[in-house]
């Protein structure tokens, strides 16, 4: 195989200087196991193979991390993840916001319900106090908000309603 990027740096004694084997890849491995073919002969690119040694197919190594991670690098549409007031006072908020955006957009501040050093968006955050991966509908209660998953792209969060559970002029006021 011959990457386009060595092409521009052909050596005057012709391809022989850029040429590389292929990697083949068996279907039947499985992702981890790819990963490590991939690793192990530092391609970004395989074949995958059947029994017989026939090729059924291409895979890129970005494709299989982007399976298994799901979407990385730029947002859909090259919009910034965000937040959207809306009239009944919740919040719909984009599952790959930062933590610190959200933390500073709410009021809170980082702490054991809010842990920037174990996860680092809404969507790490709604996972992690789940503690398994969510389904539309899904909802979790932290620090007086309540955090429902209404819509998934895949297996990632991508859109989260907030709720403020307890009105923070009630705690203040000690209810009269």
């Amino acid at each position: 195989m011959v990457s386009v990027l060595d092409l521009a740096h052909v050596p005057a004694g012709g391809l022989g200087g850029v040429v590389v084997p292929p990697l083949f890849v068996p279907e039947t491995a499985n992702a981890l196991r790819a990963i490590e073919l991939f690793r192990q002969a530092n391609a970004q690119v395989a074949f995958v193979t059947d029994e017989y040694g026939t090729i059924e197919g291409m895979v890129l190594l970005a494709d299989l991390l982007e399976e298994i991670l799901g979407q990385v690098g730029e947002h859909e549409g090259g919009q910034e993840p965000g937040v959207s007031g809306r009239a009944d006072g919740s919040l719909l908020i984009d599952g790959m916001l930062p933590l610190s955006e959200l933390l500073q957009r709410i009021g809170e501040k980082p702490g054991a319900a809010f842990d920037p050093s174990i996860y680092h968006t809404v969507g790490g955050l709604v996972v992690h106090h789940l503690g398994s991966l969510p389904g539309e509908g899904d909802s979790v209660e932290i620090e007086g908000w309540r955090f429902e998953v209404v819509d998934m792209d895949g297996r990632r969060v991508d859109k989260v309603l907030a709720n403020r559970l307890i009105d923070p002029e009630e705690t203040a006021g000690g209810g009269d």
